[in-house]
């Protein structure tokens, strides 16, 4: 567990309940609750639940580090943010036996819950303010942290696993011309060279930016060939004496990935006069990769502050 993980990840919650207003919502819905058992109801459970659910479910994981999101999942804190805990919820409220009192109950003790999961967050975040997080460490005035993760598939083991780094060197020289950054200018702030490997690079905003949202597209084309793969594959594993469907949706995945591949490239070079074709190739190129890298279990994290995501060089792109 490394501390500025502990540290960034703590303050992430914390703005979150906030921004979000989760604890008033409970408490809105408790309230609700309490008006029902004693047979008074001037609001909707429904209207009043619906909020607090949009609330649980607004804290973005996506927006995790690598590091962050290890911790998120260790310190199970989806039994209070997220799909797990407006489950658990539904659960309570949709009780069987359908015992009102035992409804409130229950209810009271998952408010409770979340409120002491904030508190002891607010109470991590006061212990480690003094610990400089991996931005205040590495990085000077104007430049963003990219952090790219060598796991499962696209780990480094040996040399010749370093083929990942030659990749890298390409997606970081092809956005940065699209930017109008020099690559060279990307610096090497930390390695961490335990499995898996981490990369930690200071970069400048606008390039994290760019890469933010190739790497977001490519995440919604990896999750559709996901699923075109696994219905080809559920297909093969039944037998069928036509073996035709199968091997149209193997060929369909490829066509898909072919044309995602030009979507994706063109939608990130489309604002950009002049555009030489070097640089539309490179990009073409460039997303090609970063598939192979995520599909292949890599990771890519690019956190950036609010008024860093506001550079006009990509704001169309």
């Amino acid at each position: 567990m490394k501390v500025e993980d502990l540290k960034s990840l703590s303050s992430k919650i914390i703005a979150y309940a906030e921004k979000q207003a989760t604890e008033e919502y409970y408490q809105n819905l408790l309230n609700l609750l309490q008006q029902v058992l004693h047979g008074i109801r001037e609001q909707s459970v429904s209207e009043q639940k619906n909020k607090l659910f949009k609330s649980l479910r607004s804290f973005d994981q996506m927006s995790l580090t690598y590091g962050e999101k290890n911790l998120f999942q260790t310190l199970s804190y989806d039994n209070y943010i997220g799909s797990k805990a407006i489950a658990e919820i539904e659960g309570i409220l949709h009780d069987e036996k359908f015992d009102p009192v035992g409804v409130l109950q229950n209810f009271e003790k998952k408010f409770s819950e979340f409120r002491k999961f904030i508190e002891r967050n607010q109470t991590v975040q006061s212990a480690l303010q003094l610990i400089p997080t991996k931005q205040e460490t590495y990085l000077r005035e104007g430049e963003a942290l990219l952090e790219i993760t060598f796991s499962d598939e696209a780990s480094i083991e040996n040399m010749v696993d370093f083929d990942w780094l030659d990749r890298w060197t390409k997606i970081i020289r092809a956005f940065s011309e699209l930017v109008g950054e020099k690559a060279e200018h990307a610096r090497i702030v930390c390695v961490q060279k335990s499995s898996p490997m981490i990369i930690a690079l200071a970069i400048a905003p606008v390039l994290a930016i760019a890469l933010g949202k190739a790497i977001n597209m490519v995440l919604v084309m990896d999750e559709k060939y996901l699923r075109i793969r696994v219905c080809a594959e559920e297909i093969s594993k039944l037998n069928l004496e036509n073996t035709k469907i199968a091997q149209a949706l193997t060929i369909e995945a490829a066509s898909f990935l072919e044309k995602s591949f030009r979507e994706i490239a063109g939608k990130l070079t489309a604002e950009v006069k002049p555009l030489s074709l070097d640089v539309e190739s490179a990009i073409y190129l460039a997303v090609k990769s970063l598939f192979v890298f995520i599909d292949k279990g890599g990771r890519v994290d690019c956190p950036l502050k609010s008024d860093e995501t506001q550079d006009e060089r990509i704001a169309d792109i």
